[in-house]
């Protein structure tokens, strides 16, 4: 027979599992809001070369590209251009003018990841995508220029081989002591000692392409998260219950982190459970634990 306390619990629970579950549906006719890249809707890991034309469909107060605000024209649109790091809106992007002094002009991280964010007034996370956006490598002028390798003009340039005046020049040949100290000749220390050549050091010594740190330090970041605050607004709430609630029935499009942020319990599946955890902890009938998740941020 279960105690007063436990039924009690479970009334608790039930009727906060209704209340949400009315409030999501209400939200979702009222918040119908989407984002599109290009004219396409969004897709959460999607990968751009080149500047990208973001626009929200829908009611919403304001939008933050990697926690930043950014502001929209009259179309509700805006343009990522990884080339010159700033966020425009539409119809000055020509001119590469950022879109007002509230806006982030650098926003794109050197990873080129890009979390984009839609709020509502009551400043709660109703839409959010995760993409990349890398511009195309113009700066390959080490490679291309290989002007130290191409400029072998120290190997092109073998004077002192084709400038063998000693042995052109055979007049010391005609009195013999050139011919047995082919000194010239035996000492073809400049053809030798192609030292420009062999000390290719310029094309050896590629380090700008060998030294692609900038590559190697594509390395993935860890960041530390409150588990269940998938609006990272530091506080797990009723709030964060129902985004979590309406991504498990695809009412809204997390990104890579508030996935894993929002799998409270860890199972990587029914997402509804983790709702009602946080819910529950949101009204301290409910502890969730760990309370921080360490999240791969790329």
């Amino acid at each position: 027979m279960m105690n007063k306390n436990t039924s009690y619990k479970r009334i608790v629970s039930l009727v906060l599992a209704v209340v949400m579950f009315a409030a999501m549906f209400a939200v979702s006719a009222a918040e119908n809001t989407m984002i599109y890249i290009n004219g396409v809707l969004a897709e959460n890991g999607a990968a751009y070369d080149s500047a990208v034309t973001v626009t929200v469909k829908g009611e919403f107060a304001k939008v933050t590209v990697n926690g930043k605000e950014v502001a929209v024209d009259d179309d509700n649109s805006f343009v990522i251009d990884p080339e010159t790091d700033d966020v425009a809106t539409a119809d000055t992007a020509d001119t590469a003018d950022t879109a007002s002094d509230d806006t982030a002009a650098s926003v794109v991280n050197a990873e080129g990841a890009v979390e984009i964010a839609v709020y509502n007034d009551e400043n709660r996370v109703i839409s959010a995508v995760s993409i990349t956006i890398e511009a195309v490598e113009t700066t390959d002028e080490p490679a291309t220029g290989d002007e130290p390798a191409t400029g072998d003009e120290p190997a092109t340039g073998d004077e002192p081989a084709t400038g063998d005046e000693p042995a052109t020049g055979d007049e010391p040949a005609t009195g013999d002591e050139p011919a047995t100290g082919d000194e010239p000749a035996t000492g073809d220390e400049p053809a030798t000692g192609d030292e420009p050549a062999t000390g290719d050091e310029p094309a050896t010594g590629d380090e700008p392409a060998t030294g692609d740190e900038p590559a190697t330090k594509d390395q993935p970041e860890v960041k530390k998260f409150l588990n269940g605050d998938v609006n990272f607004d530091t506080v797990v709430d009723s709030t964060d219950a129902l985004l979590i609630l309406r991504y498990s029935v695809d009412l809204e499009n997390f990104t890579d982190v508030q996935k894993v942020v929002g799998d409270v319990n860890r199972d990587s599946a029914n997402y509804s459970d983790d709702a009602l955890m946080v819910l529950r902890a949101s009204v301290g009938l409910e502890e969730i634990n760990p309370e921080y998740v360490d999240v791969v941020v790329k």
